[in-house]
């Protein structure tokens, strides 16, 4: 069972969260997941994506006894009831407003299409159905703890509650008058398990229960994993198309046709960056620098990126009375041969003036004559020093 907010909080996945709230609910439904309420993160879409999100997996239950949608009428049903063996669970389950409205206010919530049942009385309008059509009665209340706890002190008859909004963890179940109280953690990193000891008639004579965490020692199940991995790694590279264009986005608002400098580039091109850092052009600069030239301008314009353009590597130098320069500072985030000697202007990407694979000629503008000291495109390639 789940107490909601399974899903990808935009805070802290920027692009494409609600797919990859899919993708969750879509393992909960391998994993075998029989019930669920929802959280504050999968109402954030709005009432038509909700239910797409939720009917893609009818093998899992949603029951909420105060969500509602905006002429007051219940999205879910109440409860359910499901049987194990002999046992007959009655699962409910309530969603805290106050999440929702915070959501409202700072923006995060798409369409506003909710309102909400008071979650006290709601528990109390549905647990005596629940007490006489099952034997355990279980309420994934969506509510902090400290929210979940007085709660538990005024609604009598929930034997297991579940906490949902940001529980915290507790190895063992606590107890609040004669409800156990699960609270599983964050961020999917422990597994909560409750063994209750019945007697004759149901009622509850012991109980044992942990939150086991799912570190290195839990065995890893194969096909799951494969699955896991092939969507992770496409999800990545759409992720980073993503970045891409926000990175290019936000330089572009700053001004067109503007060098970046390897550091935006490196927000998306990480593996292209690793290599680069390892190469001579990553420190080009520094040989500048070991030569005692590193002001020399016609070095600078192959050791540095747009060295005499708009936008690209200066270095801005303080002068005395007469005139003469004494001191100087640059922009050291142009320093070196980057992606940009090669590709073009940052803000050209995504366009037809990008330089998608340089070839010989872009490297000879600066391979050439007294400067081509052995170059060889072809071992540049083999080399890595060209990608």
């Amino acid at each position: 069972m789940d107490a909601g907010n399974f899903g990808a909080a935009p805070t802290t996945v920027k692009y494409q969260p609600w797919e990859k709230t899919g993708f969750m609910f879509e393992m909960m439904g391998r994993l075998g997941y029989d019930a669920t309420t929802p959280g504050d993160l999968e109402l954030i879409e709005g009432l038509e994506k909700m239910k797409e999100l939720y009917a893609s997996q009818p093998g899992i239950q949603v029951v909420s006894a105060n969500l509602q949608d905006k002429s007051g009428n219940l999205i879910f049903p109440k409860s359910t009831v499901i049987q194990k063996g002999d046992v007959k669970f009655g699962i409910t389950g309530v969603t805290g407003e106050a999440y929702y409205t915070f959501n409202m206010t700072r923006g995060k919530q798409k369409k506003d299409d909710f309102t909400f049942a008071e979650s006290k009385q709601a528990l109390r309008d549905v647990i005596p159905d629940l007490q006489a059509t099952s034997d355990i009665v279980v309420a994934l209340i969506h509510e902090g703890p400290g929210d979940v706890r007085r709660i538990l002190d005024e609604v009598e008859g929930i034997d297991v509650a579940i906490v949902g909004h940001n529980p915290g963890y507790m190895f063992n179940p606590d107890r609040v008058g004669n409800t156990l109280l699960i609270r599983t953690g964050n961020r999917g990193q422990y597994f909560s398990v409750l063994q209750l000891t019945l007697g004759d008639n149901m009622e509850i004579l012991d109980y044992n229960g942990e939150g086991k965490p799912l570190d290195t020692g839990i065995a890893k199940d194969p096909p799951t994993e494969s699955v896991v991995t092939e969507w992770e790694n496409d999800f990545d590279r759409r992720t980073n198309q993503a970045k891409r264009k926000d990175a290019v986005g936000q330089s572009m608002l700053q001004g067109t046709e503007k060098y970046v400098g390897a550091e935006v580039c490196a927000r998306c091109h990480v593996d292209e960056y690793a290599r680069w850092s390892e190469t001579a052009h990553a420190n080009a600069y520094h040989s500048l620098v070991e030569a005692d030239k590193e002001t020399a301008e016609n070095c600078l314009e192959c050791h540095v990126v747009g060295y005499g353009q708009h936008s690209g590597y200066e270095i801005e130098w303080l002068t005395d009375s007469s005139g003469n320069r004494y001191s100087g500072s640059d922009k050291v985030e142009l320093r070196n041969v980057q992606c940009e000697n090669c590709h073009g202007m940052g803000t050209f990407h995504g366009t037809d003036m990008m330089v998608k694979i340089p070839d010989e000629e872009t490297c000879r503008t600066c391979h050439t004559g007294e400067f081509d000291k052995g170059f060889n495109y072809a071992d540049a390639l083999a080399k890595g020093s060209v990608h």
